[in-house]
């Protein structure tokens, strides 16, 4: 697709006030600059004032030229729902960037939203912007399993399924305990003592087994039936129901190239889509346990290929259900990654895992101490108790990426020394 013409709308924009005279010239050399940078322009129109938008089925784009200032609520109405990366070109004159700026501030909520000022050669810079847009979110599109449903609460929460599948095309579907229970009856006997057998080549098992497995082989059929691109499990209500956890489920899908994510949050989930599909790396999501000289990191779960030592199966912190994994993690650099609630925002940090497998009480299983530069302004901008960890120095790939998607990009803490 990318290789094609970019498909694109272009919406001119320019207030009463300002004779037509003023920009009419400005609007043509647009059109002809965009075209004269390779882009498909299907459609040419300027916004009536008052008026509602209907655009043509088909667009992977839409531009709007900010001609005149006093246009800045107009542009964010009739932008509102338009549902497709938004790029807005500023001009030099005639209080045009003011009005762009003010138009991003209102359509950053909804998606992707950038403001271009026009310059010398400035279409192909327009036309690179789209077509790195439409890349990033093509690797991210997919259907996402929240496996349990969704762990969503409408009051609390800014940013449910909806707005995951608006700012980074990651959809969410739904499959409801009863389903879940069904798909682990489907699973032969034999299947899950082939799998135990698998297992135990790195594994450790000091508790069984075989209804986690029985989950995991499950939820990948599930995966594989439905050709979604992962999965998502929401902990909370699915231990009560299956008696046994997702930890080994996670862990394997992980490690077989599928997106799998603890606790069926939506900011969890777009960091760990980030991280995963736009990177192609595998991840640790873990929560912040504790700031003592640096971050100590825990969660029940984590894919056996960032081990460095053992991995052992034990009980489940909070329920005692089979079963969490001890995941020796590999000392090394590493990045943090979290996703604001409003989904608007990517917050880094660089560490270097100092120590792991620490089997602390009173935590989640998998355990690591993370040295950062600076702790206490970790945890003061973290937007949530949750990070997805990484190997290595993802900041200048992070930095891409976030304004690919069109995410504000926030680095905390000073840099790690070796």
């Amino acid at each position: 697709m990318l290789g094609e013409l970019l498909r694109v709308a272009v919406v001119g924009f320019a207030s009463p006030l300002h004779s037509e005279a003023s920009w009419r010239p400005t609007w043509r050399a647009c059109l002809q600059e965009l075209k004269s940078a390779g882009l498909e322009v299907v459609e040419a129109l300027i916004a009536e004032p008052g008026a509602s938008l209907k655009l043509p089925s088909g667009l992977q784009a839409v531009v709007a030229a900010v001609l005149t200032g006093g246009t800045s609520r107009q542009v964010a109405r009739l932008l509102w729902d338009v549902g497709k990366p938004t790029l807005l070109i500023a001009f030099a004159r005639h209080n045009s960037l003011p009005s762009a700026l003010e138009a991003r501030a209102y359509l950053r909520e909804r998606g992707w939203a950038r403001v271009l000022q026009a310059g010398p050669g400035w279409g192909l810079r327009a036309a690179e912007l789209l077509k790195e847009a439409m890349k990033a979110r093509e690797k991210l599109a997919g259907r996402v399993l929240a496996i349990g449903g969704a762990s969503i609460d409408a009051r609390l929460d800014p940013a449910g399924p909806e707005v995951l599948a608006r700012r980074l095309g990651v959809e969410v579907e739904e499959v409801g305990l009863d389903e879940v229970g069904e798909a682990m009856k489907r699973v032969d006997s034999r299947e899950v003592e082939e799998e135990l057998k698998s297992l135990t080549r790195f594994v450790k098992l000091k508790e069984p087994v075989e209804a986690p497995v029985r989950l995991y082989l499950a939820s990948k059929r599930l995966v594989e039936e439905r050709r979604a691109a992962g999965a998502t499990f929401n902990c909370f209500s699915l231990l009560p129901a299956v008696k046994c956890t997702p930890c080994i489920a996670v862990s394997r899908l992980i490690d077989e190239g599928v997106l799998a994510v603890c606790e069926a949050e939506a900011p969890t989930l777009g960091a760990a889509a980030i991280v995963h599909r736009l990177l192609g790396l595998p991840f640790f999501v873990a929560n912040v346990a504790k700031v003592q000289g640096g971050i100590v990191l825990a969660h029940c779960t984590a894919p056996a290929s960032l081990c460095s030592g053992g991995v052992e199966a034990v009980p489940h912190f909070e329920s005692g259900l089979p079963a969490a994994l001890d995941v020796e993690l590999k000392l090394g650099q590493v990045t943090l990654v979290a996703l604001s609630k409003r989904l608007e925002g990517l917050m880094v940090s660089l560490g270097r895992v100092r120590a792991s497998s620490l089997k602390e009480e009173g935590m989640c299983r998998t355990q690591a101490f993370v040295e950062v530069g600076d702790p206490m302004g970790v945890l003061s901008a973290s937007p949530g108790g949750h990070f997805v960890l990484a190997y290595g120095d993802l900041r200048p790939s992070l930095r891409k990426a976030a304004e690919a998607l069109g995410l504000d990009f926030r680095e905390v803490g000073e840099k790690v020394l070796r």
